[in-house]
């Protein structure tokens, strides 16, 4: 996650060798270990392994990212190794980053790229975890039909263009681990999608198995992760929300005195949403990682860039493929309540009004105050705020008459 990196793998690695030194930064302690005698530390090899490294380097200031490299310089490939995973769309951060190390990239040697997996493979990952976690037979017994012809629609509602991200898969198979693993169950939930959004439904609403601390945050979830979802045509990176917003938030719904635990809850242990800049004053770059700059000039100005400066830490989705479960599942929350039959109104409202934008289509004074009463507080779409804008325009005079003078 974002933050103080090297603070962080200091304290790790300290607590694992016998290192009582303190104070020591990252660069200082790999070069001591890899000068002193490695009995004395109580190990042979070390390798550092850090998975979804655009995480940290996408927010990370330059001066991080500088004494970061300068870290990674006293790993000599032998006694010291560091291996970092990240997604292609961010690879020209990291490639940056890398060339301050001064070692050149050679693929197959010292870089590898991860090929998406195809439908049987990802099928064979899927009956591993399905059995591993116990929702599938062991080992030694084979599977039924319904559990093959399950396995067999969810892979293929996963594949997009030939292949399967193996995150999506692994988030699915956590999602859908208390469900019974079936192609009926899985039509009644409404496909890959539905049985996920039943996994928000089990965790802050159903007793059960899961801890009550969930369903004691559950009044605070639903906003919360509604102000963290994309638009149409946007992905999770492009979307990040201060925590004072979120604090805005939560004082609307009446739950500000659940703000702390619930952000816990979904930031630490279930790892939902991602913090930005949590240990520094530095806020995201608000550039989307997908768009693709192939101007050299651009690229160095985009990765050098230091991130403005900021008193908070920021939050947003861990994921893209949460969004769509997320969104299936707060569609049926909202209609419990007046704020969400509202929000959800005020979206089908503006979409007709954006494929035909005709007086015809924008409501009436009452029902206009009741649609920004009810999503005054919650992230609305550009759609909606121009669809809001022109109601506006059209009830101005009765929107002066009711003013007080």
């Amino acid at each position: 996650r974002p933050g103080d990196l090297g603070g962080r793998l200091t304290r790790i690695i300290q607590s694992r060798l016998r290192d009582t030194s303190t104070g020591s930064s990252l660069r200082d302690l790999l070069t001591r270990l890899r000068s002193d005698d490695s009995g004395s530390h109580g190990f042979r090899k070390l390798l550092i392994i850090l998975d979804q490294f655009e995480s940290w380097s996408h927010s990370a200031s330059i001066d991080e990212r500088q004494d970061f490299a300068d870290a990674l310089r006293q790993c000599d490939g032998s006694q010291i190794r560091a291996m970092l995973v990240t997604r292609d769309d961010y690879w020209l951060g990291v490639r940056e980053l890398l060339r301050w190390i001064e070692v050149p990239l050679q693929e197959g040697r010292n870089m590898a790229s991860v090929d998406l997996m195809d439908p049987p493979h990802a099928m064979q990952i899927l009956e591993a975890i399905g059995r591993g976690a116990g929702t599938l037979p062991k080992d030694d017994q084979a599977l039924t039909n319904e559990q093959q012809q399950f396995v067999r629609q969810a892979v293929d509602e996963l594949t997009t263009l030939g292949s399967v991200i193996c995150v999506h898969l692994v988030m699915f198979a956590e999602m859908v681990r208390f469900q019974k693993w079936s192609p009926k169950e899985l039509r009644r939930g409404g496909g890959v999608v539905g049985a996920c959004s039943l996994f928000f439904h089990e965790l802050f609403q159903k007793s059960g198995n899961r801890s009550p601390e969930y369903r004691r945050v559950a009044a605070l979830v639903p906003p919360v992760l509604a102000a963290l979802l994309p638009h149409e045509g946007e992905t999770v990176a492009t979307v990040s929300v201060p925590r004072g917003q979120l604090t805005d938030i939560a004082q609307a719904e009446g739950v500000a005195h659940l703000l702390d635990d619930g952000l816990r809850i979904l930031v630490d242990e279930l790892r939902m949403i991602t913090v930005i800049a949590e240990d520094s004053e530095q806020a995201p770059l608000n550039v989307h990682p997908s768009q693709g700059q192939t101007d050299s000039s651009e690229v160095e100005h985009l990765v050098g860039q230091s991130p403005s400066p900021s008193s908070q830490p920021a939050y947003r989705l861990s994921h893209d493929f949460l969004v769509q479960p997320i969104n299936a599942w707060l569609d049926r929350e909202r209609n419990r309540t007046w704020r969400g039959r509202a929000k959800s109104r005020l979206g089908r409202m503006s979409d007709l009004w954006s494929r035909r934008p005709v007086k015809a289509q924008l409501p009436g004074f009452l029902d206009f105050v009741s649609l920004v009463a009810g999503s005054r507080f919650q992230r609305r779409s550009e759609a909606e705020s121009r669809y809001l804008k022109a109601a506006a325009r059209l009830h101005a005079g009765c929107l002066l008459y009711t003013s007080p003078s």
